[in-house]
């Protein structure tokens, strides 16, 4: 039913100065490339120093692997492959110099929904998964929710796609 999907983080010197990329002059950003394929990136300003880098990812749906089995190592492969095709031409005052990346892990239903319900057997009990990363991206919403469900027991917010079962 669900999936683990790993997935990298970059961190790409600039090319010149880190200043441009600190907040509040650089954002936070979500950028999508192509609106019915869902490709595209996101980042954060430069937050670790002048040698810290900036962070950039996009979101992988294809690579299953288990929190047992999960491929921590970055190969250069995979730094090249996210500079060349996300970040060189669309934010060029970074270099290819990644001066860090990890692995995590995102879990995912099958349609990339979240899960937001009262539990079927004991109604006290609210389920609620906004899966990884993912999801952080909307918590101000889910908090909402979710304060709303168990302040009053129910909700101002359509969380009907959200169930699992009835």
């Amino acid at each position: 039913m669900y999936r683990v999907l790993r997935q990298v983080l970059f961190w790409f010197a600039p090319r010149e100065s880190i200043e441009p990329f600190l907040a509040p002059e650089f954002p936070i950003f979500i950028w999508s490339f192509n609106f019915t394929g869902g490709d595209g990136m996101y980042g954060f300003p430069a937050i670790d120093g002048p040698t810290g880098g900036v962070k950039v990812a996009s979101e992988q749906h294809e690579v299953v692997t288990t929190p047992e089995k999960v491929k921590r190592e970055i190969s250069k492969d995979e730094i090249e492959y996210m500079y060349g095709n996300y970040v060189k031409d669309r934010l060029p005052m970074l270099s290819g110099n990644c001066v860090k990346a990890v692995s995590c892990m995102y879990t995912s239903t099958p349609n990339s929904d979240f899960v937001i319900q009262r539990h079927p057997k004991f109604q006290q009990v609210i389920v609620a998964s906004p899966c990884s990363g993912h999801g952080f991206k909307h918590s101000a919403s889910i908090g909402e929710a979710l304060a709303e469900l168990v302040c009053t027991g129910s909700t101002t917010l359509d969380i009907s796609k959200f169930r699992i079962s009835d």
